[in-house]
């Protein structure tokens, strides 16, 4: 990863440390976290760690006026963060992902953009929306409605919008995309009945190729992939009388595997790791969000398995990185930073 040289220590956040260790669950060793308070604002994605032992956490933090600023924290892998840029000449503006480059893509008023390291910003030609960038700078989203891939080369050229179109009245929504170029989303078709998850990739002739993934349940009407990791496993919501977490693995083409709740009958995804670990939010038996990790086939709310007592909750997890460091929000509305211990 390339280090951000804009990014001033003197915004550095001061977080609570804490003592490793582990507990007893089950037979199996869970995984305790010790939770650093990113301050006011959202937290969305997390880059792998470089040689050095750091990453970036992207999001926003709100101006004086309470518009968002697009956001990016540089962290030490035991949660220290060592360093905060904001992009305070984009205006209101989010940022969405970041790869292990550090090329940070997200959305502004001025339309959507990516931050080429070395390069500075560029804004991106057609598009409405950005869902995910992989690490050799592919960048999959939407322009007019239309599903849409652009290439942004090291040196910020840009090439695209590829739309995603499977004919002329079906599209395929991308959300993320992995370092195969395997793309996650969803068949949009207004004459259709039901809008199945999908996943699909660009052949070696240039064709568009699109795997039907289906619907967690039947009677549902709509599912969407939201999150593909580096083995091609994707993670998603199925939406029917509630929303339900999926998971799909190349081995099991065939099935999607449902992820379960925290007693409330409700949940979502957001994020995947290269381990499977899977991230998300859920409604809980007193009927309130709470984020959770799914791992070896086990649901656990992200509030039980803390490594000090937390002042808050934590309501939302929408990113897991390759270390296992989780990001997302609490119900006080700062974003968070989880770190395995």
């Amino acid at each position: 990863m390339k280090t951000l040289l804009r990014i001033g220590l003197a915004a550095v956040a001061l977080l609570t440390s804490v003592t490793a260790f582990a507990v007893r669950a089950g037979g199996n060793t869970q995984t305790l976290y010790a939770v650093t308070n990113l301050g006011s604002g959202s937290a969305v994605k997390a880059s792998n760690p470089d040689a050095d032992g750091k990453f970036l956490v992207v999001g926003s933090t709100p101006d004086p006026d309470g518009n968002p600023l697009a956001t990016v924290w540089t962290v030490s892998t035991d949660g220290t963060v060592v360093g905060v840029f904001t992009y305070d000449t984009l205006g209101p503006a989010h940022a969405f992902d970041v790869n292990d480059d550090g090329m940070v893509v997200g959305n502004s008023g001025n339309g959507p953009w990516v931050d080429v390291p070395g390069v500075g910003v560029k804004f991106l030609s057609e598009a409405v929306t950005i869902g995910g960038v992989n690490n050799q700078g592919v960048v999959v989203g939407s322009a007019g409605g239309h599903g849409a891939v652009w290439y942004v080369a090291a040196t910020g050229e840009i090439t695209g919008p590829v739309f995603t179109d499977i004919n002329s009245g079906t599209t395929f929504q991308p959300a993320d995309i992995n370092d195969d170029g395997t793309i996650c989303g969803f068949f949009l078709d207004s004459a259709a009945g039901v809008e199945p998850a999908a996943i699909a990739e660009f052949d070696r002739q240039g064709q568009f190729d699109v795997q039907d993934l289906g619907v967690l349940h039947r009677g549902d009407f709509e599912a969407f992939a939201t999150a593909i990791n580096g083995n091609g496993v994707a993670v998603g919501d199925s939406l029917g009388k509630t929303t339900s977490a999926f998971l799909w693995t190349p081995a099991q083409p065939n099935k999607l595997r449902a992820l379960g709740d925290l007693g409330g009958g409700q949940s979502s995804t957001s994020d995947v790791n290269d381990s499977g670990q899977v991230v998300g939010s859920s409604s809980t038996r007193a009927q309130t969000q709470s984020a959770f990790i799914w791992q070896n086939g086990k649901i656990t709310d992200l509030n039980s398995v803390l490594a000090a007592a937390l002042n808050d909750h934590i309501a939302y997890a929408s990113g897991i990185n390759n270390t296992g460091h989780i990001v997302g929000n609490l119900s006080s509305g700062d974003a968070c930073l989880l770190t395995p211990q």
